[in-house]
């Protein structure tokens, strides 16, 4: 066992180690230093969960802008399948009699798949801002 000097108060005559009262000033100054990091590792995680925060709301608002989007599509896409499906059931039976018309029936239907849907907005020539870029 190690031998540890004690040190007797001359008022009290209370005795106390030299290695406790030796090393209190660096426990109480690494027990600052600790809690001072523990304190700016909160703030920074803090301030990390409100940056998150802020994209998941972001995050939630473009897709919210694509469901819209994909909707407006499907409309447009359900609406070129009806007129396509409505030409060729009046190319067919036109078919039997003038099949020149018949043809130009089924050309315009093509023509309609081809052409951009009316109603669709063209994509941007720029590409989208990264919403998680700070403005």
């Amino acid at each position: 066992m190690l031998h540890e000097t004690s040190i007797t108060c001359p008022r009290c005559k209370l005795e106390f180690p030299i290695t406790e009262t030796l090393a209190q000033p660096f426990i109480t100054a690494e027990r600052t230093k600790i809690e001072r990091e523990a304190q700016e590792r909160a703030a920074e995680l803090k301030k990390q969960e409100s940056a998150l925060s802020t994209r998941q709301l972001a995050l939630d608002e473009l897709k919210r802008q694509l469901d819209a989007r994909q909707r407006e599509i499907d409309k447009a896409v359900e609406r070129k399948n009806w007129l396509s499906l409505f030409v060729y059931a009046m190319a067919v039976p036109l078919a039997f009699q003038h099949p020149q018309m018949a043809l130009g029936l089924t050309a315009f239907v093509t023509i309609i798949w081809v052409t951009p849907t009316v109603g669709i907005k063209p994509r941007q020539e720029h590409p989208p801002r990264d919403p998680f870029e700070p403005t």
